[in-house]
């Protein structure tokens, strides 16, 4: 088996340990984080690799979406299209890059 199958692997199972929370912000949204802890060795080789990179950002995506829907932070509707005779399916919610995103902090 070869070095990155098995970061891939260790991977695969440090991944399943995803921690999810969102937050109640008064401006307007919920901020929903996912995080996981990586070993250093397992952090140097995948800096080097840019496939297992994208594996792990695809993985902690589906989680994030899979929690999401989880606890309702995704609003699904429907609405009736009487030109096609069908629906429109819509899912959404609240996000924001980080270059968009505005806290307020206020000093006790």
């Amino acid at each position: 088996m070869s070095k990155a199958r098995n970061i891939v692997d260790e991977l695969d199972l440090i991944l399943k340990d995803t921690i999810f929370k969102f937050t109640e912000h008064a401006i307007g949204g919920k901020l929903v984080v996912s995080s996981v802890k990586i070993p250093a060795s397992s952090l140097m080789q995948v800096n080097n690799d840019t496939e297992l990179k994208d594996t792990i950002k695809q993985t902690m995506a589906k989680n994030l979406v899979a929690y999401m829907i989880s606890e309702n932070l995704i609003e699904f509707t429907q609405k009736y299209d009487p030109s096609s005779q069908g629906y429109e399916l819509h899912a959404r919610c609240y996000i924001a890059p980080d270059s968009q995103v505005k806290i307020l902090r206020t000093h006790p």
